[in-house]
């Protein structure tokens, strides 16, 4: 599949101004998550996710000509699209997001008869920074599966806090899997990705080996870009955060003139570009957007 006419396709139409962040910027956030491996492992491990976003021009052609350039490619499988739906109390109870603790399905449903939904739970936790730590990486704990649900009961039962299971929101999200603890849903959006990465085989002394590229869209008209490294226990995180800024000083340039206010994301003062997740959140519900900007995890736009 030709990721060249990725916006057609994901739109159905040519790409319209709400595709851009508000004010495009880069980010100079970078997000560590670690991956809890599945229990009959036998080696338990831990994974270390460093990503950065973007934000994507109206036209995304110049880059994908930037990351072929760098010799990236297409993943097999071409163009993929699944459905995040997250979870938290009923408004105005929530008690998850305002702790940075997010509660998503991953998943796509069989068909409009059907009601069954295929995908799996996912949970990211925040980790405490170590002191004095003053880099702009934030970490997560990431859990998967049935897992992340038992973790979930945990934390709430642990804080003894629970929740009537109403939604009193007038588009309240009714077609969705049903969370446990009378969780509800309060964010569901279908996301389009082409994701891009280097063929080893061809280009083993690149220096952007290892390092993947994410171009989304979602069905709210909101697109955003991410770069991101998956690193295990001893990988040097220092390196992978630099050939990650360098990577999307790169991209930003592509489409520098469609987007005037890029800067390098070395920069600073430049305020993180805005997530897909953030931004359905401050268009469709406001009141949770502004409940978790005051506990401090979203930034004021």
């Amino acid at each position: 599949m030709r990721t060249t006419s990725l916006p057609s396709a994901l739109f159905g139409a040519p790409p319209c101004p709400a595709f851009l962040p508000t004010a495009p910027r880069v980010s100079s956030h970078l997000t560590l998550a670690t991956r809890a491996m599945s229990p009959s492992s036998k080696i338990q491990q831990v994974e270390v996710e460093i990503e950065e976003k973007f934000p994507l021009p109206a036209d995304i052609v110049p880059v994908e000509a930037t990351l072929r350039g760098l010799g990236f490619s297409p993943k097999s499988g071409g163009v993929v699209s699944f459905v995040d739906t997250y979870y938290d109390f009923p408004s105005p109870h929530w008690y998850l997001t305002p702790r940075d603790t997010w509660l998503r399905f991953r998943g796509v449903k069989q068909n409009d008869m059907d009601s069954r939904w295929e995908g799996k739970w996912q949970l990211k936790i925040r980790r405490k920074s170590s002191e004095g730590d003053d880099s702009a990486a934030v970490a997560y704990e990431e859990i998967q599966g049935g897992t992340a649900l038992d973790r979930v009961s945990e934390i709430l039962a642990s804080a003894n806090v629970g929740g009537d299971g109403v939604e009193e929101e007038c588009d309240a999200i009714t077609d969705a899997p049903v969370a446990p603890n009378n969780l509800v849903p309060f964010a569901q959006f279908e996301t389009t990705r082409s994701s891009w990465v280097i063929d080893d085989k061809k280009m083993p002394t690149s220096e952007y080996l290892g390092l993947s590229v994410d171009i989304d869209a979602t069905d709210f008209g909101y697109g955003v870009g991410e770069v991101e490294a998956i690193l295990n226990k001893g990988d040097d995180m220092a390196d992978a955060r630099k050939r990650i800024g360098q990577l999307v000083a790169e991209i930003c340039a592509a489409s520098s003139d469609q987007t005037e206010s890029v800067t390098p994301s070395t920069a600073t003062g430049e305020l993180p570009t805005v997530g897909k997740l953030e931004t359905y959140l401050m268009e469709k519900r406001p009141e949770h957007f502004n409940a978790i900007i005051t506990a401090g995890i979203f930034k004021p736009i």
